[in-house]
């Protein structure tokens, strides 16, 4: 299945990230507001962001699951974007 990345509903990967990835890192923030500063992003296409729960930082990317392997990483969320 190929995602649509216009979509605003994400699916998490507990303990994943897409490591190498990152286009734009957010410090101090929740999974909510990562979640929201992905969707509102508008200098590139955000189809996904690994968030570290303990640190509250979160990296915004172009890239997912899909496209990119997924790494273990204890502590992390992987949310990507849901197809519609």
């Amino acid at each position: 299945m190929i995602p649509y990345y216009g979509s605003s509903q994400f699916l998490l990967e507990a303990n994943k990230v897409i490591s190498g990835h990152n286009n734009k890192q957010l410090k101090n923030v929740s999974s909510d507001q990562c979640k929201a500063a992905c969707i509102a992003e508008t200098t590139f296409m955000c189809k996904s962001f690994d968030y570290n729960v303990a640190s509250k930082w979160c990296d915004l990317s172009t890239s997912d699951k899909h496209n990119v392997g997924l790494s273990a990483a204890s502590g992390y969320e992987h949310w990507y974007r849901y197809p519609e």
